[in-house]
């Protein structure tokens, strides 16, 4: 049975993402976070987008990942159709990161909302056109913020998918909204950075929290956007550690 895995694996999986360019190392789930305040169409509202990128080795998807899946999903139907494979993926994990993926605003949780479409796997770097060597998968989460005038708002967001997995969680912010930023709290860039085997398990807990604190003005809902430069957080203190889901 473990060799007919292996054969149905090497079927699946043949193809440019054999090509080891950059693995990412088996059993861990490298994530980058980057989170986007936008304008929104309705009144007293901000638009929160989330882009979730997740990086993992084929072969953990493929025997780890989608182990409570098999009766659902076999992926011996995705023969050469490695892409089609990783769509259900996907589907199937999207509503769980996005349920994982705590957010809060005022300390009120903030659901999450995604569409398939907005969901991509790839295997080809689509700006060099070179094979990465390992699965990457794009979500994009979406959120709404109720916001008052003059009041000093905050958005926090804990990391709690894959919390038995090594990798490294690195968070950007983008600024389109035009609020007035107070303070960015975050890991620092040199632990976003380091090697998720080499983290220890305070560190890894310090990769998963992010917090903005930003003053909302009257009119800041209204105006145009001015994007600020994507920029890594600052350095914050170690967490207090959360019950694994």
């Amino acid at each position: 049975m473990r060799s007919t895995t292996g054969l149905l694996i090497v079927a699946l999986l043949a193809g440019p993402s054999l090509v080891q360019a950059h693995p990412v190392p088996k059993d861990h789930h490298d994530r980058t976070i980057v989170v986007h305040l936008e304008k929104s169409t309705a009144v007293d509202r901000l638009a929160l987008r989330l882009e979730y990128v997740l990086e993992v080795d084929e072969t953990t998807v493929v025997l780890e990942d989608m182990k409570p899946f098999r009766d659902e999903v076999d992926f011996a139907r995705f023969k050469g159709n490695a892409l089609g494979y990783y769509r259900e993926y996907m589907r199937r994990y999207a509503p769980i990161l996005a349920e994982r993926l705590l957010v809060r605003c005022h300390g009120r949780r903030l659901p999450l909302t995604y569409r398939d479409e907005e969901c991509h796997p790839r295997l080809i770097d689509p700006a060099t056109k070179e094979p990465l060597g390992h699965l990457r998968c794009e979500f994009t989460f979406r959120g709404d913020i109720s916001v008052a005038a003059g009041e000093t708002m905050t958005l926090e967001i804990r990391e709690n998918n894959f919390l038995f997995q090594a990798g490294q969680i690195r968070w950007r912010f983008a600024n389109a909204a035009a609020v007035e930023v107070v303070q960015v709290l975050g890991p620092s860039e040199a632990l976003q950075h380091k090697p998720g085997a080499e983290l220890s398990p305070q560190e890894a807990a310090t990769l998963r929290d992010w917090k903005v604190l930003w003053q909302c003005t009257g009119s800041s809902a209204h105006q145009p956007a001015a994007t600020t430069p994507l920029s890594p957080p600052p350095s914050s203190p170690p967490p207090t550690s959360d019950a694994a889901s």
